[in-house]
């Protein structure tokens, strides 16, 4: 058992050896993403545009799909 443990506090300090000390300013600089919407969000959109459209029977699939675009569109 004693061995099997050493072997690990081995393993994890190999590990950490590994990660880098300093980074560069360059490294450190990170694109923005596009703002992501919740699903709450998409759902609200999508219930207007399937209000608007008359109430269609269906999933609502379309009008889902149409709600994210809108809303990544706009980000």
């Amino acid at each position: 058992m004693e061995g099997k443990r050493n072997s690990n506090v081995i393993q994890r300090r190999r590990s950490k050896a590994k990660m880098p000390v300093a980074v560069s300013e360059a490294q450190a600089t990170v694109s923005p993403q596009p703002s992501v919407r919740t699903p709450d969000e998409i759902r609200q959109l999508a219930y207007e545009k399937w209000e608007a459209a008359g109430r269609p029977p269906g999933d609502g699939s379309d009008f889902w799909l149409q709600a994210e675009k809108e809303l990544l569109d706009r980000s």
